[in-house]
């Protein structure tokens, strides 16, 4: 399901369309939106391995850093 959200980080608020993963394990953001609105990182201590369902590994990689942030949707901080 794409659903509209505000991601908030720190004091910037940024309107985005997301797509919402009922069964999805985590929550993620694609690299290209952290480098487009110039999101601060956070080194994590271990990488996450990523698998799509067909158990092929991601194609740009481990997961090395995360994002602080809140997102909004429907009035609902997820």
């Amino acid at each position: 399901m794409w659903i509209l959200g505000q991601l908030t980080v720190k004091n910037q608020v940024i309107e985005l369309i997301t797509l919402i993963d009922s069964g999805a394990q985590t929550n993620l953001i694609h690299p290209d939106v952290v480098t487009k609105y110039k999101l601060p990182r956070v080194k994590l201590l271990c990488a996450v391995i990523v698998q799509s369902v067909n158990n092929t590994l991601n194609q740009n990689g481990n997961i090395t850093h995360q994002v602080e942030s809140k997102l909004q949707l429907r009035n609902k901080v997820i």
